[in-house]
């Protein structure tokens, strides 16, 4: 039910998106201007669940009827979106995403330049920090009164989210045996937890004129879900990246030391801490990426699945029985059972 609910949204929200771009590209001012907002429009419109969105739209939903005006703002989210993803395929050096080419490698591949990767780079950080203004212009410009918290609220959000990254630099830079499932869970928590799931629903919230302990419930609830959704999408980099439009092993090449990894191997015996340390963060062959495949399955795989389900239990126990409307709290409870299901 929540995945079609989810599909709903997503084709109403990608409609406002196209509109909104194709906009901003016939009224720019200058040709770079126009160039940048079509490249932008490239990037984000290509796909994905939209899950943000629709964290935004029911978060809304739990309180009001969804209507036209909630569908224009839930944009906010796929434009923050745009920006992390933009920086963080810079930093974490990706030249592909969602089976494309990432927005560095598009201005790397439009000019002759001889410095072709830092324009490339410089480029994209400029589109990325577009991208963000743009999520500010959205609300601003929308009919909600109390906007003024809402975007102080989604400015918070990114501050969060930055301090998180910057962490998730720092624990990169360590040895894996020198972390701990705290400090990933932290990052999890500042990260993932706070964009995917607690902040949209936020703000829908916000947009709905819900403040104080009315929030309570739902925020909490987002939380939980935000860690299980990470833990989720961990699993499904490693295991269904090719389904997802992403390289085979590019997670473990790029030496992400998700939960996945840490657990496995605080559990692996001698050799297979040996392999992992020398070969996590370099470039993999088929046969070492199936290696970490089968010490994964082995040590992590089945500690992180009931883990997953573990938040989301906790993450349903904090709404089941909260008075929302019943078309929001459906779609959160549906979800939350979407997190927690295999999908490999």
């Amino acid at each position: 039910m929540s995945i079609e609910k989810l599909k709903e949204i997503k084709v109403k929200v990608e409609e406002e998106l196209n509109k909104y771009f194709d906009n901003k590209i016939e009224n720019a001012e200058y040709g770079i201007s126009k160039e940048v907002y079509e490249f932008l429009k490239d990037y984000t419109m290509r796909g994905g669940k939209r899950i943000r969105v629709g964290m935004l739209v029911y978060g809304y939903g739990c309180f009001k009827e969804i209507n036209g005006d909630i569908i224009k703002a839930a944009m906010v989210m796929e434009l923050m979106q745009t920006y992390f993803l933009i920086h963080d395929d810079i930093m974490d050096k990706d030249d592909v995403r969602r089976g494309k080419d990432s927005m560095h490698v598009m201005y790397e591949k439009k000019y002759d330049f001889k410095d072709r990767k830092h324009f490339g780079m410089s480029m994209a950080i400029c589109a990325g920090d577009l991208a963000a203004s743009l999520a500010n212009e959205i609300l601003l410009e929308s009919n909600f009164e109390g906007k003024n918290e809402v975007i102080r609220v989604m400015n918070e959000i990114i501050e969060k989210v930055c301090c998180g990254q910057m962490l998730d630099i720092v624990y990169g830079y360590k040895p894996i045996n020198e972390l701990t499932e705290k400090d990933v869970m932290d990052v999890y928590k500042m990260k993932t937890a706070t964009y995917t799931a607690e902040g949209p629903l936020h703000l829908g919230a916000l947009l709905a004129g819900v403040k104080g302990d009315e929030l309570k419930p739902l925020l909490d609830y987002g939380i939980v879900l935000g860690k299980a959704f990470q833990i989720r999408n961990d699993i499904n980099d490693i295991f269904l990246s090719d389904k997802i439009g992403k390289p085979v092993g590019s997670d473990l090449e790029e030496g992400k030391c998700t939960l996945l990894i840490v657990k496995t191997f605080e559990n692996c015996n001698e050799e297979e801490k040996k392999f992992i340390l020398e070969k996590l963060g370099t470039k993999l062959s088929e046969e070492d990426i199936g290696r970490f495949m089968d010490i994964i399955k082995k040590h992590g795989l089945d500690y992180c699945e009931e883990l997953c389900k573990k938040y989301a239990e906790e993450a349903r126990n904090f709404i089941k029985d909260v008075n929302f409307r019943e078309e929001g709290k459906t779609f959160l409870l549906d979800i939350t059972d979407f997190v927690a299901t295999k999908a490999y």
